[in-house]
């Protein structure tokens, strides 16, 4: 080896390193050391070095047992390495054995605390500052030491080093790169192992040590790492374990499940762990990977198995969404990105999946790429398949809110809405939970009315509540319905934290509210469960629960365990799970907690407030989870769906603060107008509410220049509550402001006012006084004050029949002058139309209409008694021909006449309502009936929305009405045929099997009758129009009831009308014939194109006698049995064709 050039410093150790103790070695290796570190290497005589040179290597020293002679010993090697530099005085020999030593010493690196640390560090940091271990790389057989000297740096680092030592290991690391002509699998190994996730997590200062090498190494380390890779991925996935496209499809078809998940094969370990070292090495060294990515877009596509595309698309979708300046892959790489984005059309479902997970990371991160990221999530949100759908929905239940709000399109929202009515539950309750997550986090920023927050997330309430007119899948509906209300209570209008913060919890219903259209609205108000009658079905369960005592019943313990069984049929019925709801149900009466029954029936009444409700909410809950667990979820349904969750009874004085404009600002209109709803609602459907609140009311009529609508809320409020509860006290003042408004207010104020007067019982000299003053104004009364005198007199004549009889000769005298008044000149146009608008509507048309009201409310009020028919049936011969249109517009202009066709009709249908008026209405059925098929559309729909309401409340009871509905099967509009046909359906389903023989069913005849009186099939020549018109009817009849039990019983039905005669006129006989045996034919046809069987099973069967007649004799029974009334020519016209059955015999009794 060259000798360094002579200089002015020489070496004055002089000792012996031989032949002494080992105490006194250390010491002369320590005074060695210490002098040979202060030389520097500039002025050192190099041959002063040569015999200390040769003593330190000898092999008695190197393998020298004692750690600190050890210690020295290297300090001194790494100084003479250092003063002879660069040409080092050894053998390639010695300088692998002096490597090998060192190797061997930085070994006792892992402890700072050592005595020798210090020896240690200078060492590496010789080793580092003087590069001398680059001569590794010039030794033969070099790769063996540079792989010890890599795994031995590994090896020692922890986070207990100081960072000095990091330092300096990862420059003696790096320096071994750069020299090094050609790089050891190991080494490569050794490095790409620190990168591994256990790795990473146990030991982060090799971790770190490793990203330092590695990046100021990348350019030489990228073919290395790009050979690592290829060995692992490419010779694997190009290896002889091939797999046909058919097994590929195998897969997907859950086919191949032997050491399988979810049908997909398990893919080799390595394999596995390969990709996991790719995704955290793009997260620290990116820049090794430029080989890399090529690899991993090969398996994107790859045909080998949809096994191997998941991991790649699962692993670049890890990539893809790392942080901004952490691989920013899809900058770099846009073919990948493309490629990998295409991963949404991949015919294996678990790749769809996999590349849909990870899209939400991505939008996150890199909001650069949302034209990319919409598109894609479009197509995925609308996937067959119901698991990509469910992770595309999983997106927007993780994302944060700043990414949903600036760059995550509206029409992205839009299309997840429409997930909530996906035929899956699982992706129907992942979008109901996302939307009204998104919701909840944007709330704060629309109620500062934010226009950006409002337009891209007030929707959402809107959109929710559209999916409760979801009904393709009647199946889906308990579900939907629930996931609607969990969405309302859990993120649009959820429980306040606070107790006493009731303020906000209203104010955030009115905002919601805000963004409602009228349907919408009248959805979420429904939702409040204010309109179910009380004590409902789950006041009943805990009644039940009661008294079944957990089963130890002392009397009548049938009947008792057969109503609690009735009530838990009930309320499984509406449950999402009816078969886990009636178990847990049952679970909960049996352990009998009574306690637990006190705090529903609390929270049940809806004179709790809400301080109340919630903390016996909590403790419900809490108490319901201690009997167990796997109940507390049909709790929740349970408590849900019964308590006033959404507005209770502190809601009212904050509700009466907004419509009295408790708020300023420009939303404080709006506010109003809302919560004007809202109490319009609680009056109509939950007055009980306003107990309470009398004060708060009646504050709210005091002084003048109130609003009108303010007014018109607070008496209508007292109104229904006095209604509703006859023991409310009005004192005073409330009784002043009423008479106040009686005399003087609208028309809405006076009916309300007036109702108040009506039912104060304590002071009926009020009402007696109000009569008088309203019966001597109407006479010279200008129509402007007609409405408002007569809403008064309407509520009077029903709630305070005696006051009302004092005057009622002089009343009725009166209103009639009023409904036959002529109209002024010019007032009736020519071309008129047939309905105005209410805000349109004239004094003297409105004026009219009441007078209609005012008849039949003093009817109703003598229903109870035995005066009820004698005073009902002028009243009936004054309705009858105000349902027919008026022709003659002298007296009635078209739209007039329409407005009290309309009211004539309701006022028979309250009056319907009362047994005592029954026999009146048979008399004209028919003429009532053919409302429903009324020229004017606002005439057909009002009647049979008020009839529809009365049906399903039961206020109407007698079957025929149920016929009536059907007169809508040629109704242009189709709004009106589908609430019809939706509500006999779901009647049908909801009643038992003899209710609905009853009321639906047997009923049949009475509809073949309606039709047999219906002005288009007069005479008794019919062609083939007017058959096709009647089996319209029949048509939707069929539809909307036949099933294959019940066809066999509205087969015999039809049969047996050929059995009797019409009761009223035998001038119908041929028409009842005809359509009989049109309904046969048409039950056959249907019977036969569902496959049903039409067995001949005999059926007793009484026909109504108020409407049918025995035939007089047999020989006209058999006449009209045998006769043919339907030609197959007429049946083919209409398209009935087919050979026609000969008329069937009829067994006469």
């Amino acid at each position: 080896m060259a000798r360094g050039q002579p200089s002015q410093v020489r070496l004055q150790f002089k000792q012996a390193l031989r032949g002494c103790s080992n105490a006194e070695l250390q010491k002369r290796l320590r005074a060695l050391h210490e002098e040979l570190a202060e030389i520097d290497q500039e002025l050192i005589v190099t041959s002063s070095l040569d015999t200390v040179a040769k003593d330190l290597i000898s092999h008695s020293l190197l393998l020298h047992k004692e750690k600190g002679i050890k210690a020295y010993l290297a300090c001194c090697l790494a100084d003479v390495l250092r003063l002879y530099a660069p040409e080092a005085p050894y053998t390639e020999p010695e300088i692998k054995d002096i490597f090998t030593f060192f190797i061997r010493q930085l070994k006792h690196l892992t402890t700072p605390a050592d005595p020798h640390f210090a020896e240690y560090f200078y060492l590496i940091e010789s080793l580092s500052n003087v590069k001398s271990v680059c001569l590794i790389c010039d030794l033969d057989g070099g790769d063996e030491l540079m792989k010890d000297m890599f795994a031995t740096c590994f090896d020692v680092i922890s986070t207990a080093s100081p960072k000095n030592v990091e330092i300096c290991l990862a420059d003696i690391l790096l320096q071994l790169l750069e020299e090094a002509t050609t790089l050891a699998t190991e080494v490569v190994d050794t490095l790409l192992a620190q990168f591994l996730p256990s790795s990473v997590k146990k030991r982060p200062a090799a971790f770190r040590l490793a990203v330092d090498v590695c990046t100021g190494g990348s350019d030489k380390l990228q073919r290395y790492v790009c050979q690592y890779f290829a060995e692992q991925i490419t010779s694997e996935i190009e290896g002889t374990g091939e797999r046909s496209e058919d097994e590929d499809t195998a897969s997907e078809d859950g086919k191949r499940r032997s050491g399988k998940k979810g049908g997909i094969p398990t893919l080799p370990q390595p394999f596995i762990t390969a990709h996991s070292l790719i995704r955290q090495i793009n997260r620290s060294v990116p820049s090794l990977l430029t080989n890399v990515i090529p690899q991993l877009e090969e398996e994107l596509v790859t045909d080998k198995g949809p096994e191997y595309r998941k991991l790649a698309t699962e692993v670049l979708g890890q990539m893809l969404g790392e942080k901004m300046g952490q691989g920013d892959l899809a900058a770099k790489y846009p073919a990948t990105w493309r490629n990998w984005l295409a991963r949404g059309r991949d015919k294996a479902v678990v790749v769809r999946v996999a590349m849909t997970e990870a899209l939400g990371k991505i939008w996150s991160e890199h909001p650069e790429l949302v034209a990319d990221i919409e598109a894609t999530v479009l197509k995925v949100l609308r996937d067959p398949d119901d698991k990509v759908r469910l992770a595309a929905c999983t997106i927007f239940e993780e994302i944060d809110y700043e990414t949903a709000s600036h760059h995550v399109p509206k029409s992205v929202l839009v299309a997840l809405s429409e997930r909530c009515r996906d035929r899956k539950n699982a992706v129907r309750s992942v979008s109901f939970k996302s939307l009204g997550r998104l919701y909840n986090l944007a709330f704060s920023e629309i109620e500062s009315r934010d226009e950006r927050a409002i337009e891209q997330f007030a929707w959402i309430p809107a959109s929710v509540l559209e999916n409760i007119k979801f009904v393709a899948d009647p199946s889906m509906v308990p579900s939907l319905r629930y996931a609607i209300m969990t969405t309302l209570l859990t993120y649009i209008v959820p429980s306040p934290k606070k107790e006493d913060d009731d303020a906000a919890w209203v104010d955030r219903f009115l905002l919601m509210m805000r963004h409602l259209n009228q349907d919408q609205t009248a959805t979420v108000l429904s939702l409040t469960r204010l309109a179910e009658t009380r004590p409902n079905m789950f006041d009943a369960f805990i009644n039940a629960c009661e008294q079944n005592n957990g089963g130890i019943i002392d009397n009548d313990a049938t009947k008792i365990k057969d109503f609690l069984k009735m009530t838990i049929r009930a309320i499984s019925a509406q449950s999402p799970d009816p078969n886990k709801t009636a178990e847990d149900l049952n679970k909960f009466a049996k352990a009998n907690e009574k306690q637990l029954y006190k705090l529903i029936k609390t929270l049940l009444d809806p004179q709790t407030d809400l301080k109340t409700q919630l903390k016996n909410y909590k403790e419900t809950l809490r108490r319901i989870e201690q009997i167990s667990s796997t109940i507390l979820e049909t709790f929740i349904f349970f408590l849900r769906n019964s308590v006033f969750l959404l507005i209770n009874r502190s809601s009212i004085p904050t509700l009466l603060k907004r419509v009295q404009g408790g708020r300023s600002g420009a939303d404080a209109e709006s506010q109003a107008q809302k919560a004007t709803i809202v109490l319009n609602y609680i009056s109509k459907h939950q007055p009980a509410l306003y107990k309470s609140h009398v004060a708060e009311l009646t504050k709210a009529l005091q002084g003048e220049g109130k609003e009108e609508s303010v007014v018109e809320t607070a008496l209508h409020a007292a109104s229904k509550l006095c209604k509703g509860d006859r023991t409310t006290n009005v004192d005073k003042k409330l009784s002043d402001r009423a008479k106040h408004f009686a005399r003087t207010g609208t028309v809405n104020q006076a009916k309300y006012a007036a109702t108040i007067i009506a039912l104060d019982e304590a002071k009926p000299g009020v009402a007696d006084d109000l009569v008088e003053y309203l019966a001597d104004e109407l006479p010279e009364a200008a129509d402007e004050d007609l409405p408002a005198r007569l809403s008064a007199l309407a509520r009077l004549a029903l709630h305070a029949r005696d006051s009302f009889e004092r005057k009622s000769e002089q009343i009725t005298k009166s209103v009639l002058e009023i409904l036959n008044r002529e109209s002024a000149p010019g007032e009736i146009l020519e071309h008129e139309d047939t309905w105005v608008e209410d805000d349109k509507l004239d004094a003297l048309a409105l004026a009219r209409v009441l007078v209609v009201k005012v008849l039949t409310n003093r009817c109703l009020a003598y229903a109870d008694t035995e005066e009820a028919s004698k005073v009902a049936q002028p009243v009936f011969q004054l309705l009858w021909p105000l349902l027919r249109p008026h022709e003659d517009h002298t007296l009635y202009s078209p739209s007039t006449s329409s407005r009290l066709r309309l009211a004539a009709a309701l006022a028979v249908l309250k009056l319907a309502a009362s047994p005592a008026f029954q026999n009146s209405i048979s008399e004209r059925f028919e003429l009532f009936a053919r409302t429903a098929q009324d020229e004017c559309f606002e005439v057909r729909a009002g009647f049979i929305d008020k009839l529809l309401a009365y049906l399903r409340t039961n206020r109407i009871v007698m079957a025929r009405y149920n016929m009536v509905l059907f007169l809508v099967a040629h109704d242009p509009e189709e709004e009106l045929r589908l609430k019809v046909v939706h509500y006999v359906s779901a009647r049908a389903k909801k009643v038992s099997p003899d209710v609905r023989q009853r009321i639906l069913e047997q009923p049949l005849l009475r509809l073949i009758h309606l039709l047999a009186h219906h002005p288009d099939f007069e005479g008794t020549e019919h062609d083939d129009d007017d058959i096709a018109t009647m089996s319209k009817y029949l048509e939707m009849y069929i539809d909307c009831l036949a099933t294959s039990e019940n066809i066999p019983y509205l087969f015999h039905l039809a049969l047996k009308v050929k059995t009797v005669r019409d009761k009223e006129d035998a001038s119908y006989d041929t028409n009842l014939y005809i359509l009989s045996e049109l309904a046969q034919h048409l039950l056959k046809l249907r019977a036969r194109s569902e496959g049903w069987a039409l067995s001949a099973n005999p059926y007793s069967t009484t026909l109504p006698s108020d409407i049918f007649k025995p035939l007089p004799n047999k020989e006209t029974a058999k006449k009209v049995s045998e006769t043919a009334y339907l030609t197959d020519d007429l049946l083919s016209k209409i398209g009935y064709s087919g050979t026609r059955s000969k008329a069937i015999k009829v067994k006469v009794s």
